[in-house]
Protein backbone atom coordinates (compact mmCIF):
# COMPACT_ATOMS: atom_id res chain seq x y z
CA UNK A 1 0.00 0.00 0.00
CA UNK A 2 1.23 3.33 -0.83
CA UNK A 3 2.12 5.67 1.40
CA UNK A 4 -0.04 8.99 1.47
CA UNK A 5 1.48 12.16 -0.50
CA UNK A 6 1.54 15.06 1.28
CA UNK A 7 2.48 18.75 -0.15
CA UNK A 8 6.01 20.14 0.85
CA UNK A 9 5.93 21.59 4.70
CA UNK A 10 7.20 24.82 3.58
CA UNK A 11 6.78 25.93 6.82
CA UNK A 12 9.40 23.31 8.25
CA UNK A 13 12.02 24.42 5.10
CA UNK A 14 12.16 28.04 6.55
CA UNK A 15 12.25 27.09 10.48
CA UNK A 16 8.77 29.14 11.14
CA UNK A 17 5.56 28.64 13.07
CA UNK A 18 2.48 28.27 10.95
CA UNK A 19 1.64 31.54 12.63
CA UNK A 20 4.60 33.17 11.83
CA UNK A 21 3.93 36.81 10.27
CA UNK A 22 5.36 38.49 7.11
CA UNK A 23 8.41 39.84 8.35
CA UNK A 24 9.77 36.40 10.20
CA UNK A 25 9.15 34.83 6.85
CA UNK A 26 11.65 37.17 5.17
CA UNK A 27 13.98 37.11 8.03
CA UNK A 28 14.49 33.38 7.72
CA UNK A 29 14.47 33.28 4.25
CA UNK A 30 17.08 35.70 3.81
CA UNK A 31 19.06 34.04 6.53
CA UNK A 32 18.70 30.40 4.67
CA UNK A 33 19.70 31.77 1.67
CA UNK A 34 22.73 33.48 2.08
CA UNK A 35 23.48 30.17 3.75
CA UNK A 36 22.29 28.47 0.62
CA UNK A 37 23.66 30.14 -1.83
CA UNK A 38 25.53 28.81 -4.79
CA UNK A 39 28.16 31.26 -4.57
CA UNK A 40 28.92 30.80 -1.31
CA UNK A 41 28.80 26.92 -2.17
CA UNK A 42 30.28 26.41 -5.56
CA UNK A 43 30.12 22.83 -6.27
CA UNK A 44 27.83 21.06 -3.56
CA UNK A 45 24.62 19.82 -5.44
CA UNK A 46 23.13 19.40 -1.64
CA UNK A 47 23.32 23.27 -1.02
CA UNK A 48 22.08 23.78 -4.35
CA UNK A 49 18.56 21.57 -3.73
CA UNK A 50 18.59 23.41 -0.33
CA UNK A 51 18.63 26.80 -2.21
CA UNK A 52 15.72 26.13 -4.16
CA UNK A 53 13.56 24.48 -1.66
CA UNK A 54 14.11 27.77 0.42
CA UNK A 55 13.06 29.75 -2.57
CA UNK A 56 10.36 28.07 -3.31
CA UNK A 57 8.74 28.20 -0.14
CA UNK A 58 9.13 31.80 0.21
CA UNK A 59 7.22 32.01 -3.02
CA UNK A 60 4.65 30.66 -1.19
CA UNK A 61 4.41 31.54 2.41
CA UNK A 62 5.30 35.12 1.06
CA UNK A 63 2.22 35.54 -0.98
CA UNK A 64 -0.69 35.90 1.55
CA UNK A 65 -3.17 34.70 -1.45
CA UNK A 66 -1.04 31.32 -1.94
CA UNK A 67 0.01 31.30 1.37
CA UNK A 68 -3.72 30.53 2.21
CA UNK A 69 -4.28 28.36 -0.71
CA UNK A 70 -0.92 26.06 0.70
CA UNK A 71 -2.82 26.51 4.18
CA UNK A 72 -6.05 24.95 2.60
CA UNK A 73 -3.98 22.19 0.49
CA UNK A 74 -2.03 21.20 3.66
CA UNK A 75 -5.43 20.28 5.42
CA UNK A 76 -6.52 18.55 1.75
CA UNK A 77 -3.13 16.31 2.31
CA UNK A 78 -4.18 15.44 6.02
CA UNK A 79 -6.83 13.45 4.86
CA UNK A 80 -4.42 10.60 3.28
CA UNK A 81 -4.42 11.98 -0.11
CA UNK A 82 -2.48 9.94 -2.48
CA UNK A 83 -1.19 12.10 -5.27
CA UNK A 84 -0.05 8.44 -7.12
CA UNK A 85 -2.73 6.40 -6.48
CA UNK A 86 -6.31 6.78 -8.17
CA UNK A 87 -9.49 6.34 -6.20
CA UNK A 88 -11.50 9.21 -3.86
CA UNK A 89 -9.67 10.32 -0.51
CA UNK A 90 -10.61 8.83 2.67
CA UNK A 91 -10.64 9.87 6.11
CA UNK A 92 -10.21 8.51 9.14
CA UNK A 93 -14.19 7.63 11.03
CA UNK A 94 -15.19 6.32 14.17
CA UNK A 95 -13.93 2.06 14.68
CA UNK A 96 -11.28 2.43 12.13
CA UNK A 97 -13.49 2.57 9.20
CA UNK A 98 -13.32 5.32 6.48
CA UNK A 99 -15.88 7.96 5.02
CA UNK A 100 -14.93 8.73 1.35
CA UNK A 101 -14.03 12.76 0.97
CA UNK A 102 -15.45 14.68 -1.74
CA UNK A 103 -13.69 17.68 -2.95
CA UNK A 104 -17.03 19.04 -3.78
CA UNK A 105 -16.97 19.95 -0.42
CA UNK A 106 -14.07 22.60 -1.30
CA UNK A 107 -15.87 23.82 -4.18
CA UNK A 108 -18.09 26.67 -2.85
CA UNK A 109 -15.24 28.48 -1.71
CA UNK A 110 -12.28 28.25 -4.34
CA UNK A 111 -13.81 27.28 -7.48
CA UNK A 112 -12.67 24.12 -8.89
CA UNK A 113 -9.77 22.06 -7.00
CA UNK A 114 -7.96 22.27 -10.19
CA UNK A 115 -7.65 26.04 -9.91
CA UNK A 116 -6.59 25.80 -6.78
CA UNK A 117 -3.52 23.68 -7.07
CA UNK A 118 -2.63 25.39 -9.94
CA UNK A 119 -2.77 28.32 -8.41
CA UNK A 120 -0.60 27.07 -5.82
CA UNK A 121 1.78 25.91 -8.15
CA UNK A 122 2.01 28.77 -10.04
CA UNK A 123 5.95 29.14 -9.31
CA UNK A 124 7.58 29.50 -12.46
CA UNK A 125 6.84 30.51 -16.14
CA UNK A 126 6.41 27.65 -19.18
CA UNK A 127 9.20 24.90 -19.50
CA UNK A 128 9.26 22.62 -22.32
CA UNK A 129 6.48 20.22 -22.94
CA UNK A 130 7.09 16.75 -23.03
CA UNK A 131 5.29 13.16 -23.77
CA UNK A 132 2.58 12.24 -21.85
CA UNK A 133 2.27 8.61 -19.87
CA UNK A 134 -1.15 7.44 -19.41
CA UNK A 135 -2.93 9.50 -16.30
CA UNK A 136 -1.15 11.99 -17.12
CA UNK A 137 -1.83 15.43 -19.05
CA UNK A 138 0.59 16.39 -22.13
CA UNK A 139 -0.71 19.84 -22.15
CA UNK A 140 2.01 21.78 -20.02
CA UNK A 141 0.33 24.41 -17.88
CA UNK A 142 3.09 27.25 -18.01
CA UNK A 143 2.06 27.20 -22.29
CA UNK A 144 -0.92 29.34 -21.12
CA UNK A 145 -1.15 32.72 -20.13
CA UNK A 146 -1.83 33.06 -16.41
CA UNK A 147 -4.06 35.75 -14.88
CA UNK A 148 -2.62 37.89 -12.95
CA UNK A 149 -3.53 38.21 -9.03
CA UNK A 150 -5.98 41.34 -7.82
CA UNK A 151 -3.75 43.51 -5.38
CA UNK A 152 -5.35 45.67 -2.90
CA UNK A 153 -3.62 48.64 -1.19
CA UNK A 154 -4.92 51.00 1.41
CA UNK A 155 -3.62 54.58 1.45
CA UNK A 156 -4.93 57.46 3.39
CA UNK A 157 -6.67 60.21 1.79
CA UNK A 158 -7.70 63.83 3.08
CA UNK A 159 -11.94 64.53 3.36
CA UNK A 160 -10.97 67.58 0.77
CA UNK A 161 -9.58 64.52 -1.63
CA UNK A 162 -12.08 62.30 -0.77
CA UNK A 163 -14.95 64.87 -1.25
CA UNK A 164 -13.62 66.45 -4.57
CA UNK A 165 -11.50 63.62 -5.90
CA UNK A 166 -8.11 63.41 -6.77
CA UNK A 167 -4.67 61.78 -8.05
CA UNK A 168 -2.19 60.28 -5.73
CA UNK A 169 0.98 58.36 -6.92
CA UNK A 170 1.29 54.69 -5.51
CA UNK A 171 4.07 52.31 -5.43
CA UNK A 172 2.68 49.29 -6.13
CA UNK A 173 4.35 45.89 -5.30
CA UNK A 174 4.12 43.15 -7.94
CA UNK A 175 5.56 39.87 -9.05
CA UNK A 176 6.89 39.99 -12.42
CA UNK A 177 8.93 37.41 -14.42
CA UNK A 178 12.67 37.51 -13.68
CA UNK A 179 14.36 39.14 -16.63
CA UNK A 180 18.15 36.98 -15.80
CA UNK A 181 16.37 33.75 -16.30
CA UNK A 182 13.32 34.81 -18.71
CA UNK A 183 10.75 32.95 -15.71
CA UNK A 184 12.53 29.53 -15.53
CA UNK A 185 14.45 29.68 -12.83
CA UNK A 186 17.38 28.32 -14.44
CA UNK A 187 20.85 30.19 -14.23
CA UNK A 188 21.94 31.50 -17.50
CA UNK A 189 24.25 28.94 -19.58
CA UNK A 190 22.99 25.66 -17.64
CA UNK A 191 20.34 23.23 -18.83
CA UNK A 192 17.37 22.73 -17.10
CA UNK A 193 16.00 18.86 -17.05
CA UNK A 194 12.65 17.41 -17.41
CA UNK A 195 10.95 16.64 -14.69
CA UNK A 196 11.05 12.62 -14.37
CA UNK A 197 8.09 12.40 -12.51
CA UNK A 198 4.98 14.01 -15.20
CA UNK A 199 7.48 13.37 -18.04
CA UNK A 200 7.84 17.53 -18.56
CA UNK A 201 4.14 18.07 -19.11
CA UNK A 202 3.86 19.85 -15.74
CA UNK A 203 0.53 18.08 -14.59
CA UNK A 204 -0.84 15.03 -13.25
CA UNK A 205 -4.11 13.32 -13.44
CA UNK A 206 -5.49 10.92 -10.72
CA UNK A 207 -9.30 9.40 -10.58
CA UNK A 208 -11.35 6.46 -10.70
CA UNK A 209 -13.95 5.36 -13.46
CA UNK A 210 -15.28 8.54 -14.75
CA UNK A 211 -14.13 10.85 -11.86
CA UNK A 212 -10.69 12.78 -12.60
CA UNK A 213 -9.18 15.71 -11.44
CA UNK A 214 -5.49 16.79 -13.18
CA UNK A 215 -3.26 18.81 -10.64
CA UNK A 216 0.06 20.55 -11.50
CA UNK A 217 2.89 18.08 -10.48
CA UNK A 218 4.05 17.93 -6.60
CA UNK A 219 7.92 17.31 -7.94
CA UNK A 220 8.30 19.78 -10.26
CA UNK A 221 5.34 21.99 -9.19
CA UNK A 222 3.75 22.32 -12.53
CA UNK A 223 6.39 23.46 -14.29
CA UNK A 224 7.85 20.45 -16.27
CA UNK A 225 10.87 21.13 -15.95
CA UNK A 226 14.06 21.32 -13.08
CA UNK A 227 16.78 23.76 -12.83
CA UNK A 228 20.10 22.19 -12.34
CA UNK A 229 21.49 25.31 -10.72
CA UNK A 230 18.96 28.07 -9.38
CA UNK A 231 19.47 31.46 -11.30
CA UNK A 232 20.38 33.30 -8.45
CA UNK A 233 18.85 36.33 -9.54
CA UNK A 234 15.67 34.97 -8.50
CA UNK A 235 16.60 32.00 -6.22
CA UNK A 236 15.15 29.91 -8.86
CA UNK A 237 11.69 30.77 -8.16
CA UNK A 238 11.40 31.89 -11.74
CA UNK A 239 9.67 36.05 -10.52
CA UNK A 240 11.00 38.92 -8.82
CA UNK A 241 9.44 41.28 -6.78
CA UNK A 242 9.17 44.47 -8.67
CA UNK A 243 7.50 48.28 -7.90
CA UNK A 244 4.93 49.72 -9.96
CA UNK A 245 4.18 53.00 -9.67
CA UNK A 246 0.51 53.69 -10.58
CA UNK A 247 -1.53 57.34 -10.21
Amino acid sequence: MAAAGKAKDFYKVLGVSEKANGDQIKKSYRKLAKKYHPDANRGDARAADRFKEVGEAYSVLSDAQKRNQYDQMRKLGSFGFDPRAGGPVRSPGAGGMGSTFSFEDFQGGFGNVSDLFSSLFDLGKKGPSGSSRPGQSGRNPRSQRRKGAHVEYVVEISFVTAARGGKIALDIPISEDCATCAGDGAKLGTEAKHCGECSGSGTISFGQGGFAVKRPCPACFGRGILPKTPCASCSGRGTVRQQRKMS
